[in-house]
């Protein structure tokens, strides 16, 4: 299995832990916890290049809105691309990945 396919599947199993059998959401959580979302993001990070965009991620992590997602992304001092900041630069960030 690729790196993709843990992200894909840490995903899926959240994806999976916070539905009801009848399709409602029943988590108690906002969203996946934070060490789920670090370890999905950090597969992803290694998973693309040149640049992973914030839009793919907001859906893979389940974040409500953009906004949501940045707020997350801020404090862990990525290196971001484009004209308006919408990708993560993969290269530059890895060097962030052991802070946390």
């Amino acid at each position: 299995m690729g790196r993709l396919g843990g992200a894909a599947e840490a995903s899926r199993f959240l994806a999976e832990e916070n539905a009801s059998p009848d399709g409602e959401h029943c988590s108690l959580l906002l969203g996946p916890p934070l060490s789920a979302c670090l370890i999905i993001f950090s597969s992803c990070l290694h998973s693309f290049r040149p640049a992973l965009p914030v839009s793919y991620l907001q859906a893979e992590l389940a974040f409500e809105g953009e906004a949501a997602c940045r707020a997350f992304l801020e404090p862990l001092g990525l290196s971001y691309t484009g004209p308006d900041n919408s990708s993560v630069d993969c290269r530059l960030s890895l060097a962030q990945l052991p802070a946390f």
